[in-house]
């Protein structure tokens, strides 16, 4: 003790040996009042004297046993400073050294009964705090779970202090907050307002406590800032103090909080900061425990998962005391590729499962393992249900706690596919060379740092390389820098970005002339998309070349106007004759600019950049034709697509001429053709009026003058036919001939001009229709719209289309029934003609001169309408004519179906 005095000097003395007389007073004062006060504790300072006779003020705290000895109040004496908590209760449960048992005098009880009775009851506790940690030590030793552990720490710590209110708040270390633990004294609603309380400073004692790792108490609930928002709960439940002790592993993280409550304000004694320390490694023990085996139940998990889902063959094998080898545990995978059930395969011996051959060869392989203590990896080939496979097995010996291999872990991948993959690569790789090797292309293989690592005998041939064989990498280096720089450019590119490159490389050859080889450099690659080599493949193109350059000079002294564009409408090429239309002096200038900006003097010529596009986006050439009126000039060109040698599209051809002249000649041709059709027209139109006039004049004065005749004759006949027989025989004769003139002057004057046109298109057709039917004994339908009216013009030319079309079905057609239809369409008049006959080709017929179709269509024409002839062999013949019902400026030819 801090006096001077050593323990068994002081035990079972009175107090007067430490105490001076003003201390024994102030002592007697505080004991009276902690005997009346709620609180079971009192801090207070007394002045002891030591063994040498000084006095020295001392800190203290009187503590009021709960268990009363006898009639008597007992109290404990406990010098605080500097006692640390550890020292708080001796390790066998008695009081610790700086404490001193002091009774009430005023008792009438002896001093040795006291001694007895505070012995009496420090016994009665130890054994009661030894049950209550042989609890909690059997729950952590029987592993039960935590919160069972956590249970019994929190009872522990209220029966052995029944004043306390225990509870344990966990760590999650998710979220960074505490959940609450069990708490059997605190009532639910508190519990649930502080579940999952922050981990920070100020969020009451238990989130300080964990956020510092220190001890933190709250002396007084009602007036400390940090259980602000849960003062009206705590105080609702009766709760007044609470210190908070953080749980700490042995890395120093804190793992939860013990939080301890108190019914009455004040600061914990010595003694409960030691029950709840001790407390708080019990609790440690218990969460490092629980950590542990969750830890240990999830890799657990992991490895079972691995284990079951791995694509490779696992197994465990251990050697039985017969010296044979059994499988212990194999995966599903293993039973897949055996095809034997897990049941089947546990616990039976190679020897068992496999045949004598190949028990032999696995059982020798697994005593190497065993005995050598080594891992080893084999390839074997095993006939399967499946069929033969091949695998990669690999043995893995697993030793004991002695150091001795007591199991061997087997890994077997099947790598047949593999086998088939790398004997398909060989093959390739031999068809490869046997191709390159009898190519006539130039061929040359490079590593990723660029070296030249095979070249084929045609590039050899070509680089004068007589054994290639006898040449190092550098002397092929060295051969390959007589090429152009463009050549080392492509090359570059194409091991750097791994896209396929083209270009063209001239060279000069064995006899110094000049060699173009079009080459392509394709990048090669590994399984992961790496490149790892660069085939460069070349090909002659000298005589293309060449063959470009006379086409080239051909275009440049070609009359005809040709350019050439991308897809952009950049012009790439345009010849002399383009260039002197356009008056362009530097051609190069325009080269690589779009049309627009390259002939901007033209302005017409834009319409070629959309032209361009079109024939790109189509791949199919097109024609434009462009009219230049500060020059009164016509452009006619044609666009044609030109693809590369791998089909794809690389420029528009565009070819064109000065159609100016064509264009004079073609419109003087249609006007020559327009005068001759008004011409025709007209003599067409002074034909049908001279038609009339004669048919007028023919009905009218012949026929007056034929029936005059007739009527004389009959006078004749009858004044003197009579008297002489004879001459009435003759007059008869001649009123048969005077009839039949009479009728032929009436089929004249209707084939010159049918009086009935003049009652309407309608009567007229009924009665052409009708006169057929009669003459030909043909069948002859005819469909009218009766609102339909023609002036007289087009009703003759109507009429005369018809009757030159039945002439032709009579003549030719060898028809049975013929269709005629007239209806309004529109502003349109519709005329069909149509038989079964035996049909022609038009085609064939088009260049024979055919006057009654060519005079139908100048017909049409004339009235601005079109005719259109639809016939085929034995198919029958249709025509339909279509005329505007008021004249038309426009001429459309004639059309075939």
């Amino acid at each position: 003790m801090q006096t001077g005095y050593r323990e068994h000097e002081l035990y079972g003395q009175g107090l007067s040996v430490l105490l001076c007389e003003s201390a024994s007073a102030q002592l007697a004062s505080d004991i009276e009042a902690l005997k009346s006060s709620s609180t079971p504790h009192l801090n207070l300072t007394l002045a002891l004297r030591s063994k040498d006779g000084c006095n020295r003020k001392h800190p203290l705290m009187a503590i009021r046993l709960d268990e009363p000895v006898g009639s008597t109040t007992a109290f404990v004496l406990q010098l605080l400073a500097p006692c640390t908590v550890d020292q708080a209760l001796h390790p066998t449960g008695a009081l610790p050294s700086s404490a001193v048992e002091y009774r009430d005098d005023s008792a009438d009880v002896a001093a040795d009964m006291l001694s007895d009775s505070v012995e009496q009851a420090t016994g009665i506790r130890r054994e009661l705090i030894d049950s209550l940690q042989l609890a909690v030590f059997e729950a952590l030793a029987k592993g039960a779970p935590l919160g069972i552990c956590l249970e019994r720490v929190v009872s522990y710590i209220e029966q052995a202090c029944p004043e306390l209110c225990a509870s344990v708040m966990l760590v999650d270390d998710h979220a960074r907050c505490l959940q609450v633990g069990p708490a059997p004294s605190l009532p639910a609603e508190y519990l649930k307002a502080i579940d999952g309380l922050a981990i920070a400073e100020g969020q009451g004692s238990c989130g300080t406590a964990a956020y510092r790792g220190q001890v933190m108490a709250v002396d007084d609930i009602a007036t400390h800032p940090y259980f602000l928002a849960y003062r009206e709960l705590a105080l609702a439940a009766g709760l007044r103090a609470c210190w908070s002790q953080p749980i700490i592993d042995v890395n120093g993280q804190v793992l939860g909080v013990l939080a301890i409550y108190r019914r009455q304000p004040g600061a914990p004694g010595l003694e409960h900061l030691a029950l709840v320390h001790r407390a708080s490694q019990f609790t440690a023990i218990a969460i490092r425990r629980s950590r542990a085996e969750c830890a240990l139940r999830e890799s657990e998990e992991r490895y079972r998962q691995i284990f079951d889902n791995s694509k490779d063959a696992l197994f465990l094998v251990e050697q039985a005391e017969n010296g044979q080898y059994r499988h212990i545990e194999v995966n599903p995978m293993l039973e897949s590729l055996l095809g034997v059930p897990r049941s089947r395969l546990l616990g039976k011996t190679v020897d068992e499962l496999a045949p004598p051959d190949l028990a032999l060869l696995i059982n020798s392989k697994y005593r190497l393992c065993f005995q050598g203590g080594r891992t080893l990896d084999e390839e074997l080939e095993v006939e399967l249900p499946a069929g033969r496979r091949t695998f990669h097995t690999t043995l893995v010996p697993v030793k004991g706690s002695y150091g001795k291999v007591h199991r061997v872990v087997g890994i077997s991948r099947d790598i047949t596919e593999r086998k088939r993959a790398e004997q398909l690569l060989h093959a390739r790789e031999e068809a490869f060379r046997a191709l390159a090797e009898n190519s006539p292309d130039g061929i040359a293989r490079y590593d990723r740092l660029g070296r030249c690592i095979f070249i084929n005998p045609a590039l050899s041939a070509a680089l004068m390389l007589e054994d290639i064989d006898a040449c190092d990498a550098d002397d092929i280096q060295r051969t390959f820098e007589q090429f152009d720089s463009e050549y080392g450019c492509q090359l570059r590119r194409a091991l750097r970005k791994g896209e396929e490159t083209q270009a063209l490389i001239p060279w000069r050859g064995r006899d110094g002339q000049w060699i173009f080889s079009d080459v392509r450099f394709v990048p090669e690659f590994d399984p992961v998309g790496n490149v790892v080599s660069v085939l460069a493949v070349g090909r002659d193109v000298t005589a293309l070349k060449v063959a470009e350059q006379q086409l080239r000079a051909l275009a440049d002294n070609s009359p005809d106007l040709i350019a050439r564009c991308d897809g952009t409408s950049r012009v790439l090429y345009i010849n002399r004759a383009l260039a002197g239309k356009l008056r362009v002096k530097n051609v190069d200038a325009v080269l690589g600019i779009p049309i627009s900006q390259a002939f901007s003097d033209t302005p017409e010529y834009s319409r070629l950049e959309s032209a361009v596009r079109r024939v790109w986006t189509s791949a199919s050439g097109g024609d434009l034709e462009l009219y230049l009126p500060a020059r009164n000039e016509w452009h006619f060109f044609r666009l044609v697509p030109e693809s590369n040698a791998d089909g794809k599209l690389s420029s528009v051809l565009i070819v064109g001429q000065d159609v100016s002249s064509q264009r004079m000649r073609d419109a003087s041709l249609r006007e020559s053709q327009s005068m001759l059709r008004e011409l025709a027209a007209r003599r067409e139109s002074e034909l049908e009026a001279e038609r009339k006039r004669i048919a007028r004049e023919v009905h009218d004065e012949l026929g007056q003058l034929l029936t005059s005749l007739r009527l004389n004759l009959n006078l004749l006949a009858r004044e003197f036919g009579s008297a002489q027989p004879e001459l009435g025989s003759r007059v008869r004769l001649l009123c048969t001939i005077v009839d039949r003139t009479i009728q032929s002057v009436r089929d004249i004057a209707s084939t010159l001009r049918p009086p009935v046109l003049d009652m309407g298109i309608a009567s007229a057709l009924e009665w052409l229709v009708q006169r057929f039917s009669a003459d030909t004994c043909l069948q002859c339908s005819l469909q009218l719209d009766e609102s339909i009216e023609l002036d007289e013009a087009r009703a003759i030319m109507v009429f005369r289309v018809v009757q030159e079309s039945l002439t032709n079905v009579a003549r030719h057609a060898k028809a049975s029934s013929v269709r005629v239809s007239l209806r309004r369409c529109g502003g349109k008049c519709q005329l069909c003609v149509a038989d079964d006959g035996v049909g022609f080709d038009p085609k064939a017929y088009a260049t024979r001169r055919s006057f009654g179709l060519i005079g139908m269509q100048e017909r049409a024409l004339m009235m601005g309408g079109k005719m259109r002839l639809d016939s085929a062999p034995y198919r029958g013949t249709r025509i339909e004519l279509n005329i505007p019902l008021e004249q038309e400026c426009k001429h459309d030819p004639i059309t075939t179906g």
